[in-house]
């Protein structure tokens, strides 16, 4: 049996690879990126464990664009309100 019909979706199963990949990069490198908070049905993260180097911003997931980063929540928020 083959993941989409274990699964049921593609969705889901991008969520499936995504938190395994975030299990196995934090037990390897003890970062993974964290929801701070969720709104409009986004969620604003922040690199927990983050070194010098890392990213220090916050990213928004799922992304308003591809490479977006924001160095306060404040401004995440804006960017998903548009306000």
């Amino acid at each position: 049996m083959d993941w989409p019909s274990i699964i049921g979706n593609g969705d889901l199963k991008c969520w499936v690879i995504v938190k395994v990949e975030e299990d196995i990069n934090m037990k390897r490198h003890g970062k993974v990126w964290r929801t701070v908070l969720s709104i409009k049905g986004f969620d604003i993260k922040i690199l927990d464990g983050a070194e010098s180097g890392d990213c220090p911003d916050y990213i928004i997931d799922p992304p308003l664009g591809e490479g977006h980063t924001y160095p306060t929540i404040s401004d995440a928020v804006k960017a998903i309100t548009g306000s």
